[in-house]
């Protein structure tokens, strides 16, 4: 049978809530129905518990496995806002297993996103999102971008994050042995003064990483010195700048059709 969830579980759970617990425990919360079927599908998802308010028992028919017993854990509705604290909570919940994001142990694909500074949970969720779609799966995040494993940033990217190759706290001087000792090509991302993304075809490299920068700051100086290009979203109406997920998204579709022409 399903259990009901512990007092210590209830406190254990609800410290998931926090950077610093995340990172001690190895562990991070996926909540929503539509998230958890994205990180069910997923055998790269290690997961632990699946949270289930007692009212909402009949969310299990929507996932794409059944859970064992053992593993589904029944909450009462006020316990269960203390461990999702989402305004509108779906009542069900998935504790899942925090990837290791240590650079030293990542590995690269051929095309590669950097994020300098992305602070804002809402626009790191839906990058991530945007670059599964696109089917570019790599990832680094520099010092001072938002944790991923937040539960905003893992809800806006609908559960990718758990499909999602990434390294954490990556430094310029990572990204220099990126470029010297494994040949990948920087693209770097500015507001204007670059290369107009629509002159922008067919790639010439194998190994490519695109670097956009923070909303509020874009890319660092010391970053953009080391692109070997740079490459602007034109504008052709006004606005002083695009939200950072959208210019994402636009810049990746580029590259993918770039790629197939």
């Amino acid at each position: 049978m399903s259990q009901l969830i512990s007092r210590n579980q209830i406190q254990y759970f609800s410290k998931l809530n926090q950077k610093k617990y995340r990172r001690q425990y190895g562990r991070y919360l996926i909540s929503g129905l539509n998230s958890i079927r994205s990180a069910l599908e997923d055998t790269e998802c290690a997961w632990e518990y699946l949270l289930l308010r007692e009212d909402r028992r009949s969310l299990l028919k929507h996932l794409p496995l059944q859970p064992k017993e053992e593993h589904i854990l029944i909450v009462q509705e006020r316990d269960f806002r203390r461990i999702n604290r989402e305004e509108h909570p779906q009542g069900i919940a998935l504790v899942a297993v925090r990837p290791d994001t240590d650079f030293k142990r990542w590995r690269a694909g051929n095309t590669v996103l950097y994020l300098d500074r992305v602070n804002d949970p809402g626009n790191l969720g839906t990058i991530i999102r945007t670059a599964c779609w696109f089917g570019i799966n790599h990832l680094l995040l520099s010092p001072d971008c938002a944790d991923p494993f937040n539960p905003k940033v893992v809800r806006a990217s609908t559960g990718y994050v758990a499909k999602i190759h990434m390294a954490e706290n990556v430094t310029r001087q990572h990204l220099s042995i990126l470029k010297e000792k494994e040949s990948f090509y920087l693209f770097g991302t500015a507001v204007e003064n670059g290369e107009p993304l629509t002159h922008f075809h067919r790639q010439r490299h194998r190994k490519k990483m695109i670097l956009l920068g923070s909303e509020a700051h874009g890319l660092e100086e010391s970053l953009l010195k080391m692109c070997q290009e740079i490459i602007t979203i034109p504008r052709t109406g006004f606005g002083e700048s695009l939200n950072l997920a959208v210019s994402a998204g636009i810049i990746m579709y580029h590259f993918q059709i770039a790629e197939e022409t």
